[in-house]
């Protein structure tokens, strides 16, 4: 929780003095929602390369999802963490559990390109409506996660993306041209995801 908000404080997505009521609520439960998903990890019996993965991508997606929401805009540099982060799991991995390295590195490398190709599509076909912040977001979620989980994160981001769009029109708070910020919807997709999983006993 400190790492994250420490992170918005710096790109002026929360201030210390008052005010923003709406937004600030709705970041306070990003951040709540990432520390219990945290917690319940450290529940279960996994190897420390997934506990650690999955931690760094629910916290870099929380973060990610915060500067989205407020300046529409995917720093790189946070991106280039993430991507640094698995690579380091990876090298870990290699060494600890030689006889997994094949699997994980075709998993990402699948995760990866889907997630890069897929996105550029989805770019293309919404006249980029879904921005390239968005595609690169992708593209390392599919690098962390590996082909299987990033297809269902998309899936319930883009559902979530819909559902929010429909609410919005029919209350009359936004139109057809209003483009919404897709990272708090992939932080949704995330956490429905790796929080089915894991109290499912799965992962």
């Amino acid at each position: 929780m400190l790492v994250i908000t420490g992170i918005w404080i710096k790109y002026d997505i929360v201030s210390l003095k008052k005010g923003g009521g709406k937004q600030r609520l709705a970041l306070t439960v990003m951040g709540v929602l990432t520390v219990l998903l945290n917690t319940l990890l450290f529940c279960r019996e996994y190897r420390v390369n997934t506990v650690i993965n999955i931690m760094a991508v629910h916290t870099i997606m929380a973060v990610l999802a915060g500067i989205d929401l407020k300046r529409k805009v995917i720093p790189n540099i946070i991106l280039a963490v993430g991507f640094a982060v698995r690579v380091l799991l990876l090298v870990h991995e290699w060494i600890a559990y030689p006889e997994t390295i094949q699997a994980s590195l075709l998993n990402m490398t699948a995760g990866f390109f889907f997630g890069l190709i897929f996105l550029l599509l989805l770019s293309f076909v919404t006249r980029h409506g879904i921005g390239y912040g968005d595609v690169k977001m992708f593209a390392w979620l599919g690098f962390s996660v590996g082909l299987s989980d990033t297809y269902n994160i998309l899936f319930y981001s883009v559902l979530a993306a819909a559902a929010a769009g429909v609410y919005l029109l029919l209350i009359k708070k936004a139109d057809r041209k209003k483009e919404l910020p897709f990272a708090p919807f992939v932080y949704a997709g995330c956490y429905l995801v790796f929080g089915l999983t894991f109290l499912q006993g799965l992962g």
